[in-house]
């Protein structure tokens, strides 16, 4: 079974990590995969491997693990996929990283929409 995971940074305070967890709900509302997660890299609960852990016990057999980051960087080119390999260890579970947003031209378009004139 096919299952996302997003994972940001993690944060001492709460309302920071709950917008991972508003975009997950947001994910399984539009039925993006059948299972989708979230975790931090640290700080908050929970963690990589325990979002990992939690997608296995749920039945999935593919990851898809999307950094929630703007820019790339040693967090979502090196840190986040070495923790979510080593969550899997040596499952035979498929696993893709997306790319962090960057300059994505929907973000480009939601800042000129916020812009106030």
């Amino acid at each position: 079974m096919r299952a996302i995971l997003l994972v940001d940074h993690g944060s001492r305070r709460a309302e920071a990590n709950e917008v991972v967890t508003a975009a997950r709900a947001q994910l399984e509302a539009l039925g993006a995969a059948p299972l989708v997660g979230h975790a931090h890299l640290e700080i908050a609960p929970p963690s990589i491997a325990e979002g990992v852990e939690a997608l296995i016990a749920r039945g999935a057999t593919e990851l898809f693990v999307q950094p929630w980051f703007l820019a790339p960087g040693r967090h979502a080119e090196h840190d986040v996929p070495e923790a979510v390999r080593q969550a899997l260890g040596d499952r035979p579970i498929p696993v893709a990283f997306g790319a962090p947003f960057g300059a994505a031209e929907e973000l480009v378009a939601l800042v000129r929409r916020r812009a106030p004139w």
